[in-house]
């Protein structure tokens, strides 16, 4: 740059009111704000005002309060020495999966639980601990989550971070997330998930894990990437992977938002991964209303041969305005389910689930059950045949359409061909 150009620039700006000068400075980073600061000395005692580090603070660290007695700029100090290396990332982790996850677990005293079950934060000390014992340097989105929450804690009824529901009161399945030393003890260094942790845990699942992150390439994975790995009914030595998210970022901050939007159903103060679209509901005589959110099992599911799992789960309210005289029971479904090459099938049954309720005015009955599709997407659509208690009268009761779709995959095949191209590299 032509410094008589760049003295001139300076030198239009120093002859501009303070007020306006720090409105110019409060559009600039914290690396700008300091080498601005260096440019002269009016500059540099401008680049030290409190409300010019207070926005700093605030848009880098998500900090309100001024923590340090000598302001707000020592206050940043403060903590970008603690997680200056995560500045990229660290608003996006801490922001959405903090703030938004507390705006709704504080919705209700149960789900305080939830939010206790999170762990303090991890050390740096303990973060080199568990890299050193796997070998490899952690992503630097899943470092930054793992400084703010270490995980969870021991687990009871209500600190369930997962939950896909139940189906005859037996759990399905629970996630939980996995702290530091775990993830690096449950490290796999052979095998098809060589180079690749658990970032959840979950019992119900073949790998005694429920997520993984690929930390290295080793096994042909993709750095970063977070998947379920799930085992081939042919075989059982090659593993697929439903891709759950391009980055550990990605990943987490998608849930946050998922549950920012409410889009995930409370089942008896747990959290479950039923994912409900605001228009999956249907309405009857302004009196019947169903919605349906549904679930992917990846742990149910498999590539080859093609099987993919979901399980669903129905809610039917009647209005509490409703005239008494409307009050009715459950007698049978149809229902109408096509997949994704648009076959169809058409099912009909007595009640659900075994179960024929009764609904009257103000009356919410829920329940859960499952399909499975030989292909990646299908959907389900049809009515329920009520009794009217009085007149014998039958109504029918109309279930919205909802889409089933599995999450995008990985073959074994293609990490195999990852392998041999990363060995010819080497």
């Amino acid at each position: 740059m032509d410094t008589r150009h760049a003295a001139v620039k300076v030198s239009g700006i120093l002859t501009l009111p303070a007020e306006t000068v720090l409105y110019v400075l409060a559009h600039l980073d914290y690396r700008s704000l300091l080498r601005c600061g260096q440019c002269c000395q009016r500059l540099l005692q401008l680049s030290k005002d409190d409300g010019l580090w207070k926005r700093l603070c605030r848009s880098n660290f998500l900090v309100e309060r001024c923590t340090n007695d000598q302001g707000w700029r020592t206050t940043f100090e403060d903590y970008f020495r603690e997680y200056g290396m995560y500045i990229s990332c660290y608003k996006d982790i801490k922001k959405r999966p903090g703030i938004r996850l507390k705006l709704i677990l504080y919705r209700r005293v149960a789900q305080k639980s939830v939010l206790k079950s999170l762990n303090g934060p991890a050390s740096e000390g303990v973060l080199e601990s568990a890299e050193r014992k796997i070998g490899h340097r952690l992503p630097l989105d899943l470092r930054c989550s793992l400084r703010i929450h270490n995980g969870q804690g021991t687990f009871h009824r209500n600190a369930c971070f997962m939950n896909t529901g139940d189906v005859g009161h037996t759990p399905v399945k629970s996630e939980f997330l996995v702290d530091a030393m775990t993830l690096a003890v449950k490290y796999k260094d052979s095998g098809e998930l060589r180079g690749c942790a658990p970032i959840t845990y979950c019992g119900f699942s073949n790998f005694n894990a429920g997520q993984m992150i690929a930390v290295t390439e080793e096994g042909g994975h993709t750095i970063g990437e977070v998947f379920f790995p799930v085992l081939r009914r042919e075989g059982f030595t090659q593993v697929d992977q439903f891709i759950a998210g391009q980055t550990f970022r990605n990943w987490l901050t998608g849930l946050a938002q998922a549950l920012a939007e409410d889009r995930y159903i409370w089942q008896d103060d747990m959290l479950t991964m039923f994912y409900r679209e605001p228009s999956c509901v249907a309405i009857t005589n302004e009196m019947f209303r169903v919605e349906v959110a549904t679930c992917f099992l990846p742990e149910m599911s498999c590539v080859i041969p093609p099987h993919f799992t979901f399980m669903y789960h129905i809610t039917m309210s009647m209005s509490e305005s409703a005239p008494p005289q409307c009050s009715c029971q459950l007698e049978t479904r149809h229902w109408i389910i096509t997949d994704e090459e648009g076959n169809e099938e058409r099912v009909d049954g007595p009640g659900v689930v075994g179960m024929f309720p009764v609904m009257k005015p103000g009356s919410v009955y829920s329940w859960i059950s499952y399909t499975a599709f030989s292909t990646t997407y299908g959907n389900m659509k049809g009515h329920f045949t009520m009794k009217n208690l009085r007149t014998g009268e039958e109504v029918n009761i109309e279930c919205p359409c909802y889409h089933m779709k599995c999450l995008p995959y990985k073959m074994s095949e293609e990490r195999a061909i990852k392998r041999k191209e990363r060995k010819k590299k080497l």
